[in-house]
């Protein structure tokens, strides 16, 4: 058995806004769009992760088990879970399966849409990638080791993300 354990941690600052991503001023009696903004984000981000790992040899198969935490002054939370499970046939060929399961809260200045009328926030973004949001993620991987160190390997994956829809 292997484990590991990280603590990371990064400061950002300086211009976060992406000058391309706007937000639809919303007629509130309607629904209609009416005028576009573009985003506003602070101008500094502080982001914290904890990473944990255990790999765990069994008598000929191994199986890999993650997870991470991750939190930000935007108040934005995240957990990823994930395991692979490598099954070895023989000396040489193994397929491996795994599972990712992700989610993730919403910035504090997430808006999917600004209501007519009402007063314009400091920040709002309606990035998808700010926004409360989860996937999963299923996967396969076929490989074949030769002798030495040379593998070839194939691998699969599907992802289904969705989110919170609020306006």
């Amino acid at each position: 058995m292997l484990t590991q354990l990280n603590y990371s941690i990064g400061q950002s600052r300086g211009y976060l806004t992406d000058p391309y991503k706007i937000i639809s001023r919303v007629d509130p009696s309607i629904g209609n769009t009416i005028d576009y903004l573009t985003e506003n984000r602070p101008d500094s981000r502080l982001r914290q992760a904890i990473f944990w790992k255990t790999v765990f040899h069994l008598p000929s198969d191994v199986v890999h088990l993650s997870y991470r935490y991750y939190w930000d002054d935007w108040s934005i939370t995240a957990h990823t879970a994930e395991i692979k499970y490598r099954f070895n046939i023989g000396d040489h060929f193994y397929f491996m399966p795994n599972f990712r399961y992700y989610k993730q809260t919403g910035a504090k200045f997430f808006k999917y849409s600004i209501l007519n009328g009402s007063q314009l926030p400091d920040y709002a973004s309606a990035d998808l990638r700010l926004a409360p949001m989860q996937s999963t993620t299923k996967g396969l991987k076929v490989g074949y080791n030769f002798s030495g160190n040379t593998e070839v390997s194939f691998r699969a994956a599907y992802m289904q993300q969705w989110g919170e829809r609020s306006f």
